[in-house]
């Protein structure tokens, strides 16, 4: 537990480092790794797994804290730069730059800090076994060793102030949403099993356990998953290691029936890595552990038992079939209806009633109108509703008391989305209340912007194509304005699952799990451009792969092309037309004409909105 452990004043960031040195000290450790991840590698945790912000101070979902006897130091991507550096206490901690020039990687950075014979401490349900690998490539010949600790120094700090973990209840999806049984699916991962020689299958990832058992769960913010871990036998035999008070008896019973004739039992959460010591008391057992599960898992098992690769669910999962697509369309237009609301009474409150909203009021306002939706669960993150200077924080989150007043005067920027039984939407709209008063630069901005977001909307690629290939679509534009952004340009997203979904992806960085779009993948398109200090743009779609129809098929090749799931109007007055190529007047048109086809009937007792819209998705004209 935090304690003082001197007489003289000590912030809290001091406060919490020195407890960890202590903790090192007493271990011989030079250094001490505390990641984002929970011992699943989920990118958003639970409250009782948030340790690097609870020793950072750092609130992003994607982080790397590293501490030393004299230095606290934070990596993070171009997301979170200005976020990172407004919340770390600067006097204590350092921000690393991921991927930026100058920036070393985490274990490059220690292995030239570091002397030989240094120890490096971390907690290895919170590493997963890939990122040690590669750490272990560097770290090795410097002489440094990377140690699992069984205890976590963090907790042995939080001390009885660390939540607890999550109780909240499972829910069945069923058939009409899922479109597959879980003995379709277990049939296909036990012929997986086969292929690779494998006699059993472990699952750790929480989506993935969900995705295969056709579950749902609330055990973490925004994203319904159940804290669990999952292991299939080549013959099917399911094993669940969950906590079984969370799991409703006919929750339970309805997962058997749709297993059959595959057998599923429950077991304590904590009762896994027993039964993959003892499984691996027999030389002759080959266990298929994804290469992205923890070292922990890995270091349970002797390494030739061990088929390290990639989990056979990812792809699967991402590979929609038509009941979830149908799912995530209905979804998308129904939460388009709840976001065109909102932007109806935005304007209306701030530019006919002159009233004043807060952007912590304007995120609960429009989580209202989504919450009135049919098949509404909870949001998919947490909404990012910034005015000004602040939609130039790329995860900006409005402090729920004193945040800014949302300015009519200024640009705003609003990236929200929901879980719905049928699906997850995510979508960013950036709109000024009063564009007479916008520069000529942010318009231009504005519409760079755009452009690169029709650019990956219409694009056409062999089947395949990977997202770092077709990154440089929406940069193009980008550059030719001089402009750029710190993100990725898209991301997988789930179907009633987490918002953010591999493997597949769009950056101008490749991954190595990364794999091409196929047909009936999800991805977001979501380029922007943020000056610090001054404003934010986003214009963010999700989109579906679907085949596409050409004159030709070079090389028997098919190709593919993507559809809109997402339908809310871009704000036309905030365009420098100039710049605008009539193909890409054209599909503005034909978008916003879509908008008023398919959100306008879901509007028709909503005036305000209805009439916004109206005007929104008035065809552009250029003379």
């Amino acid at each position: 537990m935090i304690k003082s452990v001197s007489a003289e004043p000590m912030s809290l960031a001091m406060e919490k480092l020195r407890g960890i040195r202590e903790q090192m000290f007493n271990r011989g450790l030079s250094a001490y790794v505390v990641p984002t991840d929970d011992p699943h590698q989920s990118e958003y945790v639970a409250a009782c797994f948030k340790r690097r912000e609870f020793i950072s101070g750092f609130t992003g979902s994607a982080g790397t804290a590293v501490i030393t006897a004299t230095k606290a130091l934070l990596w993070t991507d171009g997301r979170y730069f200005s976020q990172a550096l407004s919340e770390l206490d600067t006097d204590h901690w350092t921000l690393m730059k991921d991927r930026q020039p100058g920036t070393p990687s985490i274990e490059k950075w220690i292995s030239t800090y570091l002397i030989s014979g240094a120890k490096v401490g971390v907690d290895p349900f919170l590493l997963g076994y890939d990122s040690a690998s590669r750490w272990k490539k560097e770290l090795i010949p410097a002489g440094i060793e990377l140690q699992a600790l069984e205890e976590n120094l963090v907790d042995i700090i939080w001390g009885p102030f660390r939540p607890s973990l999550p109780v909240e209840p499972a829910l069945h999806h069923t058939l009409q949403y899922t479109g597959r049984s879980v003995r379709d699916k277990v049939d296909s991962l036990c012929a997986e099993l086969e292929s690779k020689t494998c006699d059993l299958l472990v699952l750790a990832a929480l989506d993935e356990v969900a995705w295969v058992l056709n579950v749902r769960g609330a055990d973490i913010d925004f994203n319904p998953v159940i804290i669990s871990y999952l292991t299939i036998h080549k013959q099917g035999l399911m094993h669940w290691y969950v906590d079984s008070h969370k799991v409703p008896h006919a929750v339970l019973e309805a997962i058997r029936y749709e297993a059959l004739p595959h057998k599923l039992n429950l077991h304590p959460y904590s009762a896994l890595l027993p039964a993959l010591r003892q499984r691996a008391d027999s030389a002759s057992c080959r266990i298929l552990i994804p290469n992205t599960a923890s070292l922990a898992l890995h270091l349970a098992v002797a390494e030739p038992q061990i088929v390290s690769t990639t989990s056979p669910v990812t792809l699967a999962k991402a590979l929609k079939n038509e009941a979830e697509l149908e799912g995530m369309r209905q979804a998308h237009l129904r939460d388009g209806s709840a976001l065109v609301s909102y932007l109806a009474w935005l304007e209306g409150r701030l530019l006919q009633d002159r009233a004043e909203v807060s952007e912590a009021g304007g995120a609960a306002r429009l989580e209202k109108f989504r919450a009135q939706v049919q098949g509404f669960v909870s949001l998919s993150f947490e909404t990012i509703s910034s005015s000004g200077a602040n939609a130039a924080i790329i995860h900006y989150k409005p402090p729920k008391t004193g945040s800014k007043n949302i300015s009519p005067k200024e640009i705003y920027l609003v990236d929200s989305g929901g879980q719905y039984r049928d699906g997850t939407t995510d979508v960013t709209r950036t709109i000024h209340l009063t564009p007479s008063l916008a520069s000529a630069h942010l318009k231009r901005c504005f519409t760079r912007v755009l452009q690169a977001h029709i650019a990956v909307d219409t694009a056409v690629f062999p089947d395949g194509t990977s997202g770092y290939h077709l990154d440089i679509l929406a940069r193009a534009p980008m550059w030719r304005g001089g402009l750029d952004y710190r993100h990725g340009t898209g991301h997988g997203v789930g179907a009633f699952l987490n918002v953010h979904e591999g493997p597949q992806g769009m950056s101008m960085y490749r991954r190595s799990d990364e794999v091409g779009f196929k047909s009936g993948m999800t991805i977001s398109n979501e380029p922007g451009y943020y000056e610090d200090g001054s404003f934010g743009i986003r214009h963010e779609n999700v989109l579906f792969v679907k085949n596409a129809e050409t004159e030709n098929q070079f090389g028997d090749l098919n190709y593919l092309c993507f559809e809109n799931m997402t339908f809310c109007p871009f704000q036309v007055s905030m365009l420098d037309i100039s710049l605008l190529a009539k193909s890409e007047i054209d599909w503005l048109n034909a978008y916003h004409e879509q908008c008023m086809d398919k959100i306008g009937p879901l509007l028709v007792d909503n005036d305000q909105a209805y009439n916004w819209l109206s005007l929104a998705t008035r065809p552009l004209v250029v003379e």
